[in-house]
């Protein structure tokens, strides 16, 4: 029994020191990490986003892709897929429209 506590303490103080280890070795990096370097890529990251924010409004403004259409609300949301000739337009459901959407309005796939 005592030999059984003693294995078990050395295993738990070899896990504890394990994690403590690589628990610092994880943080120096972190550390070292320039400041200046920090502000480039959070000035990055936030002009990223504000491209982002324009394009998406600019989507939505515009319309989407796709058209409304069915017989009953809520509408499906379809987008037209060519087909082999002009006259051979398929439609592709790719969603639902919103509650208040009329037929035929646009709708984003």
């Amino acid at each position: 029994m005592h030999f059984t506590n003693v294995l078990v303490s050395i295993v738990a103080m070899a896990s504890v020191t394990t994690a403590t280890l690589s628990q610092r070795m994880y943080d120096e990096p972190l550390q070292a990490l320039d400041i200046r370097d920090y502000e480039d890529v959070h000035e990055e990251m936030l002009a990223a986003r504000d491209e982002y924010i324009e394009k998406r409004d600019l989507f939505r403004r515009l319309g989407g892709n796709a058209f409304c259409r069915g017989d009953k609300k809520p509408y499906s949301c379809e987008e037209a897929v060519p087909g082999p000739s002009t006259w051979a337009t398929k439609w592709r459901k790719c969603g639902t429209c919103g509650k208040k959407d009329k037929l035929g309005a646009k709708c984003n796939c």
